[in-house]
């Protein structure tokens, strides 16, 4: 029995997966079934866009090498968009008979998708289709594997239905030593290969009236020695850890036992009161990059969204963190039901005020998410209307009303300030895509 774990086109092809990756060890580990991955996203990316990877070398300053990024992100999502619509149309994507022989030639007997983002299901589809026809089995995972792939997969919530699917009944396993050697290094858009890790599952906060990402999963931490064994084994010198959040205690367990390494890392963190006075020991352990989730710079908007998070607290972590010589991104959400202009215009001052502590901003727009605390308790929230709109491959797409503002309303408002917020950046704006080369700039 051999599985051949695969990951489709299209997301970013800065950094090797860490899904299938972590899959592929987990069963080798678990089990005596023969496992191998191959990267699809990022083969298909080495052939379609040969110029960009020729452009890049380690010696490149950053600000070359985030303009670099901004034109193959420019054309990347033309490509993208123009593939989309191939399929959509009855259309084979671009390169879609080598990805296939890719697979085929490994002679697997099932093929597993892993489905991080909603960009790769259709591609993935297409692939499921023609593998079924082979007599290939497929299975899927993923926070992007939605109700359209179980019509050409058996989708699987999580690694410990792996073993049952093939049969292997286990109640206690082994620990994982995610191992990323067998992918080829020059296939990935990088001026220094980026890690990514996991130190755990879930998220432990888990109450953002927004997000949906601690639904059907229970928070759970994964060894440190885990971590430190594969930073080893593999020879990072770079790492961002994948976690929605991690804890204050958790963080500096993380941070002792990588202190040794010299090995810096990224990681992304709620803003709160309880990190206050560790951030020079946090720095020290290899801490260089910070994510943030700021979302707003109005307590009222933070409290409706229940973040737990206090603005003064966060401007206190944006400076004492800046201090310790750690890169900042702050993550900013516009646009939450019932946000006023007033408390809009809240955020911009809050970005223009702690602008010295801040290096890059990441904005969004809200989108309500469906099992969101907003989603299920709509009148709470201000919504008066939640619409559904089918899509062909993706699940419906989900838009809203409220008496005082829209989705639309908020992206107009943000356009209006973009200019604003682009001055506070002192990164390459590719960055707040690429987010993990913010790494390179401490």
């Amino acid at each position: 029995m051999k599985i051949l774990f695969a990951y489709a086109p299209f997301c970013a092809a800065t950094v090797m997966p860490y899904s299938i990756t972590y899959l592929s060890a987990f069963l080798r580990a678990n089990s005596d079934i023969k496992t191998e991955c191959v990267d699809l996203n990022a083969k298909f990316h080495r052939t379609r866009f040969p110029e960009f990877y020729k452009r890049i070398n380690k010696k490149m300053p950053v600000e070359e090498f985030g303009k670099v990024l901004e034109e193959f992100n420019t054309a990347s999502r033309e490509v993208y968009a123009e593939n989309h619509k191939a399929i959509v149309a009855g259309a084979k994507p671009e390169f879609f008979k080598e990805m296939l022989k890719l697979m085929i030639d490994k002679k697997p007997d099932v093929v597993g998708f892993s489905l991080v983002y909603n960009s790769q299901v259709p591609y993935a589809i297409e692939l499921m289709k023609e593998l079924n026809k082979k007599g290939i089995k497929c299975i899927a995972g993923g926070p992007a594997a939605n109700m359209k792939i179980t019509e050409h997969a058996v989708v699987l919530e999580d690694e410990f239905e792996l073993p049952k699917y093939f049969g292997i009944a286990k109640e206690n396993y082994k620990d994982v030593v995610v191992d990323f050697s067998e992918y080829n290094k020059s296939d990935y858009l990088a001026k220094e290969l980026i890690y990514p890790m996991r130190s755990c599952r879930g998220c432990f906060y888990g109450q953002c009236a927004f997000c949906t990402h601690s639904l059907n999963q229970k928070y759970r931490e994964l060894p440190v020695a885990e971590i430190k064994k594969a930073i080893e084994l593999n020879k990072m010198k770079y790492v961002f850890f994948i976690d929605d959040s991690i804890t204050p205690k958790r963080l500096l367990e993380i941070s002792d036992a990588l202190k040794d390494s010299k090995v810096k890392w990224w990681a992304q963190l709620r803003p709160t009161k309880e990190l206050l006075g560790n951030f020079k020991k946090l720095s020290a352990g290899g801490l260089k990059s910070v994510a943030w989730g700021v979302e707003s710079g109005n307590q009222a908007v933070l409290d409706k969204m229940r973040k737990g998070t206090n603005v003064q607290d966060v401007k206190a972590v944006l400076k004492e963190s800046h201090d310790a010589g750690i890169v900042n991104t702050v993550f900013i959400m516009f646009g939450f039901p019932g946000e006023t202009k007033k408390e809009f215009m809240d955020t911009i001052d809050f970005l223009k005020e702690n602008s010295a502590n801040i290096d890059l901003v990441s904005t969004s727009v809200f989108g309500l998410q469906k099992g969101s605390t907003v989603y299920n308790n709509p009148k709470e929230f201000g919504i008066t209307e939640i619409r559904e709109t089918a899509r062909e491959y993706l699940d419906a797409r989900v838009d809203y009303k409220t008496a005082t503002s829209d989705k639309e309303s908020a992206k107009r408002l943000r356009s209006r300030h973009m200019k604003s917020i682009l001055a506070i950046n002192k990164l390459p704006r590719a960055f707040v895509t690429f987010k993990e080369q913010t790494l390179l700039c401490d």
